[in-house]
């Protein structure tokens, strides 16, 4: 049965779509079938993916909001490699706060939370994960994002704003999986908080990984992503022809197994 995982928290600077889109590829590099879909007007993860320096100059208006609005993702899924689809984002998804609670709420009589998993459920069967990253702030986009998630992935730096974060984004998980329920039969279970850009170097990052683990060891990935100027460059040298790949992800290949362990048991 196909997964949709969403990677979230509403926070910036956390590497939540670089670890969304190297998740997506080492899925795709497991034999997987991979549909990627960034609900991210910033367009990171397309552009680490896809290796274009400007999605919307690329893509134009074969994006993720004109899969929307069509409530069919078919035309608009791109093929990056062999197992690995994307529904791309680029600077227009910005407006679809504007289509969902006007024309979608009116035309299609949904509640505008599900406009994405309406459009996700034409393929979705199609792939074996469906992985989502969202923007740094709860909006309807994330709120999109995870009505049309079975599992979320909290990623997080470790220090002060993204640990006092965390409790405010579990209570907003359990109140959305609660609505999704009453609404679709289906809630959203936690797959785990990433802790990423570690720096074992400052103090603080290891007084807070210790405090995430204190409050919610339950929760933690044993997987944390350490800071490195490799995966930094990511955006510049790519994932398919990198000679530092290696050294670039070697960490996030522990954090997808991990990942497969948890959705496949919980």
């Amino acid at each position: 049965m196909t997964k949709a995982i969403v990677f979230s928290l509403q926070k910036g600077g956390i590497a939540k779509s670089t670890s969304s889109g190297i998740t997506s590829f080492l899925l795709s590099k497991k034999g997987y079938k991979i549909l990627h879909v960034d609900m991210d007007s910033q367009a990171n993860s397309t552009q680490m993916l896809t290796e274009v320096d400007d999605a919307t100059e690329t893509f134009g208006e074969r994006d993720i909001l004109e899969a929307i609005k069509a409530q069919d993702p078919r035309t608009y899924i791109i093929r990056v490699s062999d197992g690995l689809d994307i529904l791309p984002a680029t600077d227009y998804l910005a407006m679809l706060d504007q289509f969902v609670f006007n024309e979608y709420t009116r035309k299609h009589r949904q509640k505008p939370g599900l406009a994405l998993y309406n459009t996700l459920e034409k393929v979705k069967e199609s792939y074996d994960y469906l992985i989502i990253d969202t923007p740094p702030s709860l909006s309807i986009l994330t709120l999109n994002a995870m009505f049309a998630s079975d599992y979320v992935v909290i990623p997080t730096n470790t220090e002060k704003f993204s640990y006092n974060a965390i409790e405010r984004f579990l209570g907003t998980v359990e109140e959305v999986s609660q609505q999704k329920k009453d609404l679709i039969g289906k809630d959203i279970k936690v797959a785990g908080i990433l802790r990423s850009l570690h720096d074992k170097r400052r103090t603080d990052n290891k007084i807070f990984s210790e405090m995430m683990e204190e409050s919610y060891s339950h929760l933690m990935f044993n997987t944390v992503i350490h800071r490195k100027a490799a995966t930094g460059r990511l955006p510049i040298f790519g994932l398919y022809d990198n000679s530092e790949l290696k050294a670039a992800i070697s960490e996030h290949e522990k954090f997808v197994e991990e990942l497969l362990n948890n959705v496949q048991s919980r």
